[in-house]
């Protein structure tokens, strides 16, 4: 059976009608929660026409034979919309992100806590839905441990309602040192902190799926050392890796572990300019696919530059990318498949 409450809670958040005698009905009765959700509902409408549909669409012409695995998306922050979007048959979703995971959202929390919340998650959607990345100073603002303040997992539970699932069940969570997924203990305050949800689809019901959000940095110091948190990886076997808007972190010799991850444990990986670095790529023994337009990074990271993706792309891209990817406009995707015979 489903969480009521986490799944009320969720289509609140996401400007949805509520069952009648909701729990949260008094919240989504308020003046100004008709205002929240006519804005939101029109900014989901503009966001999955330029990007939400089109990316399901190419998704299902590129990336079919992807199947079920484990979808590992780090530099994410709480964004679910495009593992979702790409990835839709997957049945886990491992997410990490610098933001705190904060309190998980509850219907008997206050008409007052709960708008507040819901004002805060206006303000965090704000670039997404416009740019299909968040800007992690504009997060900082929004998200935090407070109790006023809107968790991450409020964050994905809107994202699940808006792209039509049912939550089952939410927690906070932590993992032991063998890599296990356990109930978050408020005593142990430096242990690495997340957030669970368990969903499904509403045309699907019977195809389960968790997303698991971590908070924590992914350089060498914190990806390695963190308890749990690398053998957590490892237990999924298998990977299909998605990075995109990762501020060029990987080409870093700070964060040679969680790329060296990526490049030995994934049979696919789904990448921009930003993310994997595409001179690492080319090295793999690989088949690689190219879409889109290649642009020279901002100032700040002109030692970023790869010219030999950006002449990849313009002699051998198969078409346009369809849809917003990464901090530019004009878009490129790096499509990577293990050949034959790989083995992990």
């Amino acid at each position: 059976p489903r969480s009521s409450e986490y799944d009320d809670l969720a289509r609140v958040f996401a400007g949805l009608p509520l069952p009648t005698k909701s729990k949260v009905s008094a919240v989504a009765a308020e003046k100004s929660y008709a205002e929240y959700a006519r804005k939101l509902q029109a900014d989901w409408a503009q966001y999955q026409q330029a990007t939400q549909a089109p990316a399901r669409l190419w998704s299902e012409q590129v990336l079919s034979d992807m199947g079920r695995g484990p979808v590992f998306y780090p530099f994410s922050g709480p964004d679910l919309l495009n593992p979702l979007a790409l990835f839709p048959h997957a049945t886990s979703y491992t997410l990490l992100g610098l933001e705190p995971v904060g309190t998980l959202p509850r219907a008997s929390d206050s008409k007052r806590l709960n708008l507040q919340r819901l004002r805060k998650l206006d303000k965090v959607l704000k670039h997404i839905l416009k740019r299909n990345y968040f800007i992690t100073d504009s997060m900082a603002e929004s998200l935090g441990p407070e109790e006023d303040s809107v968790g991450v997992g409020a964050v994905l539970m809107l994202f699940l309602g808006l792209t039509g699932h049912e939550i089952v069940s939410a927690r906070v969570i932590s993992l032991d040192a063998g890599g296990g997924v356990i109930a978050f203990a408020p005593r142990h305050e430096d242990a690495l902190q997340g957030v669970e949800v368990v969903f499904r689809p509403l045309a699907n019901p019977e195809d389960e799926k968790v997303v698991r959000y971590f908070s924590t940095d992914a350089d060498d110091d914190h990806f390695t050392f963190t308890q749990g948190l690398l053998k957590h990886l490892e237990l999924q076997g298998e990977l299909t890796s998605l990075t995109k808007a990762a501020s060029y972190l990987m080409y870093s010799p700070t964060f040679d572990d969680v790329r060296s991850l990526i490049l030995s444990r994934s049979r696919f990986i789904v990448t921009e300019s930003t993310g994997v670095p595409y001179h690492f790529l080319t090295k793999a023994d690989v088949d690689i696919s190219l879409f889109g337009l290649y642009r020279e990074p901002i100032p700040d990271f002109s030692d970023c530059c790869e010219p030999d993706l950006k002449e990849a792309l313009e002699s051998d891209a198969r078409g346009p990318l369809p849809f917003h990817f990464g901090y530019e406009t004009r878009s490129h995707l790096i499509v990577v498949r293990r050949k034959p015979g790989w083995v992990m």
